[in-house]
């Protein structure tokens, strides 16, 4: 992902770093469900999204909030993970 390389610049710009979670998130998720067979969209009682892939619901904010954060593993990872599972 784009956003990957260029993390660092994204989170320098005033006008971009207060919504980047929410940015990684959205476009992460939609990563997923255009490369992972059978993830789809799904919204939990609370109105929270997040990507169902088989059984295991992907909370996209979670993940992409760690990513930026940098305690967590980069989205390509985890859509690499889940893409090559089904393999």
């Amino acid at each position: 992902m784009a956003v990957e390389r260029r993390l660092e610049e994204a989170l320098d710009d005033e006008e971009l770093s207060h919504m980047l979670g929410g940015e990684v998130a959205l476009l992460f998720g939609q990563v997923l469900v255009a490369n992972v067979e059978g993830a789809r969209w799904c919204v939990w009682p609370n109105g929270h999204p997040v990507v169902r892939v088989g059984r295991t619901e992907l909370d996209v904010t979670e993940i992409a909030d760690a990513y930026i954060c940098r305690h967590g593993e980069p989205p390509t990872a985890v859509v690499d993970r889940y893409r090559f599972a089904g393999a």
